[in-house]
């Protein structure tokens, strides 16, 4: 499964920690928003060890998953990363 991951982190020392622990995982798109593909216990287990370094008053993290369905028809417009996996149209 493709997971979005995306985050507002209000500390430099956590937003770096929860970037690194993503980047393990999959490929940066924008400065705060990575895809990860990964099963469901991978998802379980860096989802847990993001909830752990964010401070929810202050941090918002998001994460939602996309079906292959939905990456075939994903959008994309500009410059950036992009490979297989995405099946969707890419325009420069």
């Amino acid at each position: 499964m493709m997971y979005l991951f995306m985050y507002d982190i209000a500390d430099a020392g956590r937003r770096v920690s929860v970037a690194e622990v993503l980047e393990e995982w999959g490929c940066r798109l924008q400065y705060s928003v990575f895809r990860c593909q990964m099963g469901r216990m991978e998802f379980e287990m860096v989802w847990q060890q993001l909830v752990a370094m964010v401070n929810g008053a202050e941090d918002s993290l998001r994460c939602y998953p996309v079906c292959s369905d939905c990456m075939e028809r994903m959008y994309c417009l500009g410059k950036g990363d992009s490979d297989e996996s995405e099946r969707g149209y890419l325009i420069l």
